[in-house]
């Protein structure tokens, strides 16, 4: 849920995922219970505004929180933000 490529964000992958909160819940949620490996989830540091290049590390931590409760054993923040 990192590559902020414009392939993968055109068709609703790696950082795009970041905006759909569902939807990236449960793709954690079905990998952790179909899975006898851990789940880890790579992503990015959200900006406080579209195109700001400051970052929202409350929003950020919340996001973070919402994939360890979805499952995820380890999240791993790559420091550059999406955009």
């Amino acid at each position: 849920m990192g590559c902020a490529k414009h392939y993968a964000a055109s068709a609703g992958m790696g950082a795009q995922l970041m905006t759909e909160h569902k939807i990236a819940e449960d793709i954690v949620k079905t990998l952790r219970r179909n899975l006898s490996i851990p789940v880890s989830v790579k992503t990015r540091i959200f900006a406080r505004k579209e195109g700001e290049e400051r970052t929202d590390v409350q929003r950020t931590c919340e996001w973070v929180h919402l994939l360890q409760s979805a499952g995820a054993s380890a999240v791993a923040v790559h420091a550059r933000l999406i955009l």
